[in-house]
């Protein structure tokens, strides 16, 4: 970076610029391909530019901004783009409503809800004829339940109390939800009752609200983890919660607040209630789990990275602050190890892993990939620090998938071939594109086994560690500028790569097997979803096995979760996931070191 440019973050769309001092957040943003919304052309007024300055030195708010802004989110960095000069580095959260065209985010899935008898069931209350209904309601409800096939269990006096006020206050008609033959809630009449799957990603979230009875998924939406501007990987946050007395309650009400909102949309998507809402189940990696609960996250910091929490939870709403209804429960799945957690145990339910005959090895690729290898009824699972490399995080020109994100390259001879996510000009590149780009250079001879440059390719400049490959030249660019790949670029990739291919060999070694022996290799995962299998191949991140042994199967651990709300089955299938597999540490196999330093190689 020359003296006279400054370096520049935007999260959670993982774009890295450099830009001159003295123009605006706005300006800036706006030169890279950043789409941030400006509808009142930069004066101020809309205030829909608004951005979270991450930096312990923030720059003084100008009176525009104090009209807008409240105090209170004055001090914790917002600030508006158009008005905010950059003087100095610094990392720029921008919220998804300030983006004219968001990331892409993955919601699709396994859709196997169809398959499953729910749990739940409704019957309906009408004793609005009774003309005596304040008399005898009680008794008039007594006699019903008695003809019901689900029954009030013991414990649930206050439940019945309940039941009859709610009868009385809405003139004697009722819906009763029952689960597993007992009795668990009450709706207003022939309302439905909902549920809500959430899959809580480091980067990103999903969340699906579910017909309780239909098993029909009615609304689903997605945001960026909001987390992810105290750290890209769950390291970064751990280290602040370690580092700050309140850092774990910060991370907890950032994503709490971030699922309401997206409660509330999807209700209102469907002219539903949040208190409809009678279950929930939340499913995440380790850490985002202890997040969400508030559990202490220091322990998975420091090895050997110990839970605080292995076995399920089910919480309450009040507990945690979801707006849904307070007589609702929310199920969280087992943790596995310190970076296996709920959303691989979903993975594997969804994908029929856990209870199948064939050896299948499934990966959910991400800032951590966790890995489980089923074979003859045994489960081996490890998990890998993969980094953020293929999110297009800690690359010169990486960002996440959005518009103007190139998603596939193809090099034949000097020509080089590219596509971009919604046909826009490239502005960078994303994960796929990078996977296809190291495979592509590879393969045309560019870059040797070590990821060293052909310094005399036409697309090659610089020397050293400033050796970079043309990727678009900047007249051809959204930014006005060039996109390259760095030789530091390349060593974060061989990185990723080779973490990956060090797990899944050692997992082999552990079950006594071969590449070859693998009946079905599943991938899962938003980045899993859009990669080429051949170019993982060609680098060797993933094993030479015929292509068509492998599935691609998205945000499986969203499906997961949905599987789970709707059945116990569901949840029993992961609870033994859980028993049964054995926890491999990459690190204390006897060869790992070896394994390690050979994967970082690409194969001719």
């Amino acid at each position: 970076m020359s003296a006279d440019r400054i370096k520049i973050e935007f999260e959670p769309i993982g774009k890295r610029i450099e830009t001159e001092a003295g123009v605006t957040i706005l300006e800036a943003a706006h030169s890279a391909g950043i789409d941030l919304v400006a509808v009142c052309g930069g004066a101020g007024s809309c205030g829909q530019c608004q951005v979270q300055i991450i930096h312990d030195q923030l720059p003084t708010p100008s009176s525009i901004e104090k009209d807008v802004i409240t105090s209170e989110m004055l001090s914790k960095g917002w600030r508006l783009a158009c008005q905010s000069i950059i003087h100095g580095p610094m990392k720029i959260y921008v919220p998804a409503e300030a983006l004219s065209t968001p990331q892409r985010l993955q919601l699709e899935g396994v859709d196997d809800e169809n398959r499953l008898i729910s749990s739940f069931d409704v019957f309906d209350i009408d004793l609005a004829d009774n003309n005596t209904l304040k008399n005898n309601v009680e008794n008039s409800f007594s006699n019903i339940l008695s003809e019901l096939p689900c029954k009030l269990a013991k414990d649930q006096s206050f439940l019945k109390q309940s039941i009859l006020e709610a009868l009385i206050n809405n003139n004697g008609k009722l819906r009763l939800v029952s689960k597993e033959k007992k009795l668990v809630h009450f709706l207003k009449f022939e309302q439905p009752p909902l549920g809500v799957a959430i899959d809580l990603g480091t980067t990103k979230i999903a969340a699906y609200l579910v017909d309780l009875i239909s098993n029909r998924v009615v609304s689903k939406s997605s945001s960026p983890n909001p987390q992810i501007q105290y750290g890209e990987d769950v390291m970064s946050r751990i280290h602040f919660c370690m580092e700050h007395e309140d850092g774990t309650l910060t991370m907890q009400k950032l994503v709490v607040k971030s699922l309401n909102s997206l409660i509330q949309q999807m209700c209102e998507e469907v002219q539903a209630n949040c208190d409809q809402i009678i279950e929930a189940v939340v499913v995440g990696n380790t850490a985002m789990h202890h997040f969400f609960v508030g559990l202490p996250v220091g322990q998975l910091g420091l090895a050997p990275y110990t839970p605080a929490v292995t076995h399920s939870l089910t919480l309450k709403p009040e507990q945690i602050g979801l707006m849904i209804s307070s007589n609702a429960s929310i199920y969280l799945p087992e943790n596995i190890a310190g970076y296996v957690g709920g959303d691989h145990v979903a993975m594997m339910v969804a994908t029929k892993s856990v209870e199948t005959q064939d050896i299948v090895l499934a990966l959910d690729i991400g800032t951590n990939t966790e890995i489980s290898l089923v074979k003859n009824g045994s489960i081996y699972t490890c998990s890998c620090a993969s980094g953020p490399a293929f999110e297009g995080a800690h690359i010169q020109d990486g960002m996440r998938a959005a518009d103007g994100a190139i998603e596939r390259v193809d090099i034949e001879g000097d020509h080089l071939f590219l596509s971009t996510i919604g046909g826009k000009k490239p502005i960078g590149i994303c994960g796929s594109g990078i996977l296809d780009l190291i495979a592509e250079m590879r393969k045309n001879a560019i870059i040797n086994e070590k990821g060293n440059f052909d310094r005399d390719h036409q697309r090659v400049r610089g020397n050293g560690r400033n050796t970079e490959f043309v990727l678009v030249p900047g007249n051809e660019s959204g930014s006005s500028r060039d996109i390259v790949l760095t030789r530091k670029d390349v060593n974060e990739i061989l990185l990723a790569k080779a973490a990956i291919q060090s797990g899944i060999e050692i997992l082999l070694k552990t079950a006594g097997i071969t590449s070859n022996q693998i009946d079905r290799f599943i991938v899962a995962g938003a980045f899993g979803t859009y990669l080429d299998i051949h170019s993982a191949k060609k680098i060797s991140m993933f094993p030479p096995i015929p292509t068509e042994r492998f599935i691609q199967v998205g945000n499986a651990a969203g499906s997961g979760a949905r599987l789970m709300l709707l059945s116990d089955e569901m949840k029993q299938k992961g609870t033994d996931f859980s028993k049964r597999t054995q926890y491999v540490d990459l690190t204390l196999f006897p060869d790992f070191q070896k394994i390690y330093i050979d994967s970082l190689r690409l194969p001719e």
